[in-house]
């Protein structure tokens, strides 16, 4: 029994399960898709620094998912809104 106990204790499994999941234990899509966007926006970074450096506005949408991305995830929120039933208000 203390050997089943010792193998349940990963901390790297217990952050990856923290970082993909809600206060539910429910998988969490926008959490993923915020990870998902600051691996692409260091891809970007890293491979087109020519080109974005020049390109304030860009570099600036690309710093902020990486230093806050969930105020990215409010201003999508408050362009395109849903409503509790999942469909697009106003349609």
């Amino acid at each position: 029994m203390d050997e089943d106990n010792e193998r349940r204790k990963s901390p790297m499994r217990r952050d990856f399960n923290d970082a993909i999941r809600d206060v539910n234990g429910r998988f969490s899509w926008p959490k993923l898709s915020v990870i998902l966007g600051q691996l692409y926006s260091l891809y970007l970074i890293d491979y087109h620094k020519d080109d974005i450096i020049y390109q304030w506005d860009a570099l600036l949408i690309l710093l902020s998912v990486l230093i806050a991305p969930h105020i990215l995830i409010r201003v999508i929120q408050s362009k395109f809104p849903v409503s509790a039933s999942g469909k697009p208000i106003g349609s």
